[in-house]
């Protein structure tokens, strides 16, 4: 005989499926209604964004590499019509903030139509916010190389997004470095910003707006710093173009851009990766830290124009509350508003529905 436990989730389901089918049929009413009177498609996103629009923070859920996604119902054609579904879609993939902390997920959300009803995300998607972790790489160089190489694979799917020239990206890179920095520190620092470089330029060359900005947990006030700075009259600019170019490494003039891109036709990504390469013991641990140190400095100075990779000495004083870049500790955000951070959308054009073909 069934127990107790198996009879109260017997009638559980049987109750959860009563009520899904029942807001499927009022939905459906009410949605088909709606649809139907005629209100220009200006009125029908405006009443779509209130329905769907919010920060999205994507996790994956299940062992079918869904990832969680709210208002699932309201892109649903089972309660909303297929074509008021695909509406909404569009404007919840154009309009909201797509967070990634398990950046595995980003070609799921670029390329997913988890209700088969031909949306293509990647032709309406127009806000980021990913977050890489550098807290727990390994320092062995073929793991470090890996993890690295994985990152990079991660960011390539960004750039089959159509229209390129209205995305908005923000990165963050955390990291648990603490002072003195050693060269091992430094040199993960490096590589990482070398497996962004070509990712990064890329996106630039086609008018993306893009930030990094790195919170270094190795010390308790969690210092921060931006790695971005557009110089004014150069490929775009950023609000942040009054921080100091000792401090910020991608800088996008069109120099620097074509440079940066000319490096395709030869590219290899780990081909400046620094490591330190020693046993770990003695006289042969000095002189390893110094042939990469000498291989560091040269890097940075002929590819980034810095001394040093770690250097958090941004003279600008911290924001106030209200003013880009403002943060707080209780802010779920790790560490930062995002609210507070948005770009200047004073020029931007609403593209709803519009997009390119299938790049594939």
């Amino acid at each position: 005989m069934a127990s107790d436990r198996d009879k109260i989730a017997s009638l559980k389901e049987q109750v959860e499926q009563l009520i899904t089918r029942t807001a499927k049929a009022e939905c459906l009413l009410i949605a088909t209604q709606f649809y139907t009177r005629s209100f220009p498609r200006e009125i029908r996103d405006l009443v779509y964004r209130y329905v769907v629009i919010t920060d999205v923070y994507m996790t994956r859920i299940g062992p079918n590499g869904l990832y969680e996604q709210p208002h699932y119902h309201a892109m649903d054609p089972a309660f909303v019509g297929e074509d008021m579904a695909k509406e909404i879609a569009e404007v919840y993939y154009s309009k909201s903030n797509f967070y990634f902390v398990e950046n595995t997920l980003i070609p799921d959300l670029i390329k997913g139509d988890p209700f088969d009803i031909g949306i293509k995300p990647f032709q309406h998607i127009r806000r980021l916010n990913i977050t890489f972790s550098l807290r727990d790489i390994p320092q062995s160089k073929e793991l470090q190389i890996l993890e690295l190489f994985e990152i990079f694979s991660q960011l390539l799917p960004l750039l089959q997004i159509s229209r390129l020239e209205l995305l908005r990206v923000q990165f963050i890179v955390e990291t648990d470095f603490r002072k003195p920095y050693s060269i091992d520190d430094e040199c993960l620092m490096l590589n990482f910003l070398e497996t962004i470089r070509i990712p990064m330029y890329m996106l630039l060359w086609q008018e993306s707006k893009v930030s990094l900005r790195q919170f270094d947990f190795g010390s308790r006030e969690v210092p921060s710093r931006w790695l971005t700075c557009y110089e004014e009259g150069g490929h775009l600019t950023t609000r942040h173009e009054t921080h100091t170019f000792d401090t910020n490494f991608f800088q996008g003039t069109d120099e620097i851009v074509f440079k940066t891109l000319e490096e395709l036709g030869d590219f290899d990504l780990a081909r400046n990766y620094v490591f330190v390469d020693d046993d770990g013991t003695g006289d042969d641990q000095t002189e390893a830290e110094a042939v990469a140190e000498e291989r560091l400095r040269r890097l940075l100075r002929t590819r980034w124009g810095k001394e040093h990779a770690l250097e958090f000495n941004d003279p600008i004083p911290p924001p106030q509350p209200g003013e880009p870049g403002w943060y707080s500790d209780d802010d779920q955000s790790y560490g930062y508003s995002d609210h507070n951070m948005d770009w200047d959308t004073e020029n931007e054009e609403d593209m709803i529905g519009d997009g390119d073909e299938d790049p594939h």
